[in-house]
């Protein structure tokens, strides 16, 4: 287990201890959660950014994608698509 020191003012003790008091959560809890969140998006980001650089620039209509899954559009329109 991780020990983590922060330094922060008056005003922003308050804040935080009126977020954590409004969302009956810990500190050590948001803290994680956060950085999780924040390590995440940006393994997305990269992600992306890997897609769109390898993207060669290729795009299909609808009636194409239809005609290659051997869909009409009746059926596609009669489809259940709730999830």
């Amino acid at each position: 287990m991780t020990t983590l020191t922060l330094n922060t003012t008056t005003y922003q003790d308050n804040l935080i201890a009126e977020y954590l008091k409004e969302h009956n959560t810990k500190l050590e809890d948001l803290v994680t959660s956060l950085l999780l969140e924040k390590l995440e998006d940006e393994a997305d980001l990269k992600a992306l950014e890997k897609a769109q650089a390898e993207d060669d620039g290729t795009r299909y209509s609808l009636e194409e994608v239809m005609e290659h899954l051997g869909i009409t559009h009746e059926e596609l329109d009669n489809a259940n698509l709730s999830a």
